[in-house]
């Protein structure tokens, strides 16, 4: 999640390509729920992450350990 960028995101067959931390890339189908909810990726930079902070696409100044974190202690509360 934290090393996702829009450039991984294929719009048009709506699946998400990635490489995991230990193995080959990998592709995703992404669920037609969640596609209804992600806003227009066509106006971000395909280097933004697609997950910055609080927010859908954008860059974020934090090291990986931080970003990692970030979301660590978010998920946590829920």
């Amino acid at each position: 999640m934290c090393r996702l960028k829009i450039k991984d995101i294929n719009i048009a067959n709506k699946t998400i390509q990635f490489k995991a931390k230990n193995s080959p890339l990998k592709t995703k189908i992404i669920p037609e729920l969640l596609w209804n909810d992600l806003p227009d990726l066509t106006q971000f930079n395909p280097d933004d992450l697609l997950f910055a902070g609080d927010k859908i696409g954008g860059t974020w100044d934090a090291r990986l350990n931080n970003r990692r974190d970030f979301y660590s202690k978010r998920f946590k509360k829920m």
